[in-house]
């Protein structure tokens, strides 16, 4: 009786079981595909997609640029290549200061850095931009004799030469740069020296066509070490900076080149000097860090003209480097104190997440995201001084 009673039991629960796994099989076709031709394997890179674009990887050391430069410019060509130039290089005690006038260049594929010419003087901390046609102006800094430059001059990619264009009206050395949407070049801020030492409130822009500078309008009050960022909309957004040494400003303005004149914007929640300012992809900028220790990020709607928490990083940073990736997120390496752990905040999700550790801690570096996906971290300072070592996350 038991027998019959538990072979009975065994055939109910096969039909359940067989009952159960065909109503899924009926549910799963029922469900709609879109294109009914992505199978499984189509399906699967997709999804392996995602997994990296999380995963940044780990750095690995890279070729080493061809000098050692702390306080240089860099940027990413329009051809995929980055040039890096000028900057203070090793020298001789404390009153003999090296500004290099060499220029170099990193290939993306290869990651080896070449020389590409000599600019006329050596410079620290100048201004460069891309202009529309891929030439290159270059223009201030710091000399090696300690004195703010107005001098100027443009790289050609096609030949790798330098050529002295006209002076800027003034000296200027820690302002800020950026390409407006007509192809001139805006200097903004910093300080001059000579007969009127100073921070500056005036800006000037370069039209590479007539090889000529002409005075902006003024802003509202005198900056350096700030941020300049071109807005989605064509506006120009300064913030923060103020004096060399403090105290820092929380102040924010914004240019329209249109009509020349300056607003002032909301102003940030704390005072910053030498942070980031990341222009997203919805328009927003992302502010993060600064010197006197600063933790705070916030993020600027320049459409409803306000500032709203971006939380914390889980480390202070100042002269640090704050990357968009493709994805949308930032990531952000280094800082003074020489900073190895870097952090990635993702703006749709409003947080923060420890990332990939240089090899060497820096700062006052440069951190850039390639054509062909590579993130590269070269140059600056770190704790056996100046740097010409590069790393890279393939």
């Amino acid at each position: 009786m038991f027998k019959t009673i538990l072979i009975g039991l065994l055939i109910t629960i096969l039909a359940i079981a067989c009952s159960s796994e065909s109503a899924s099989s009926d549910s799963d076709a029922a469900q709609p595909r879109g294109d009914s031709s992505v199978s499984a394997q189509d399906e699967a890179p997709i999804e392996d997609a995602v997994d990296v674009s999380m995963d940044l990887g780990e750095f690995v050391t890279s070729s080493d640029m061809m000098a050692k430069r702390e306080r240089y410019a860099a940027l990413l060509l329009s051809d995929g290549r980055v040039l890096a130039v000028g900057g203070r290089g090793l020298g001789i005690g404390t009153l003999i200061a090296t500004m290099h006038e060499t220029a170099e260049l990193l290939d993306p594929e290869t990651l080896e850095w070449a020389s590409t010419g000599s600019m006329a003087e050596g410079r620290r901390s100048p201004a460069m931009v891309e202009l529309e046609d891929g030439r290159v102006l270059v223009a201030g800094g710091l000399l090696p004799t300690k004195f703010t430059t107005d001098t100027a001059e443009i790289w050609d990619p096609t030949q790798g030469t330098w050529t002295t264009v006209s002076p800027m009206a003034r000296t200027r050395d820690g302002m800020g740069a950026v390409r407006l949407p007509d192809g001139r070049v805006m200097v903004v801020g910093g300080k001059m020296d000579g007969k009127m030492i100073g921070t500056l409130e005036k800006s000037e822009i370069y039209d590479a066509g007539s090889d000529t500078w002409i005075e902006a309008a003024p802003m509202s009050e005198k900056r350096i070490n700030h941020t300049v960022t071109l807005l989605s909309d064509g506006r120009v957004l300064v913030t923060g900076g103020g004096k060399e040494d403090g105290p820092y400003s929380k102040t924010v303005e914004i240019y329209d080149a249109s009509a020349d004149t300056w607003v002032e914007a909301a102003p940030m929640t704390v005072s910053r000097s030498f942070h980031t300012a990341t222009l997203l992809e919805d328009g927003r900028v992302l502010v993060i860090g600064g010197r006197g220790k600063k933790m705070t990020a916030e993020l600027y709607d320049p459409v409803a003209d306000a500032w709203s928490s971006a939380g914390e990083t889980e480390i202070a940073r100042a002269e640090h480097q704050a990357t968009l990736l493709q994805d949308g997120r930032v990531f952000v390496t280094g800082g003074l104190g020489n900073i190895a752990e870097s952090e990635i905040y993702d703006p749709v999700a409003g947080t923060w997440s420890t990332s990939s550790s240089l090899n060497i801690g820096r700062y006052r570096h440069f951190t850039l995201l390639l054509s062909n996906g590579r993130i590269v971290t070269f140059g600056g300072i770190g704790a056996d001084g100046i740097l010409a070592s590069s790393e890279m996350i393939d």
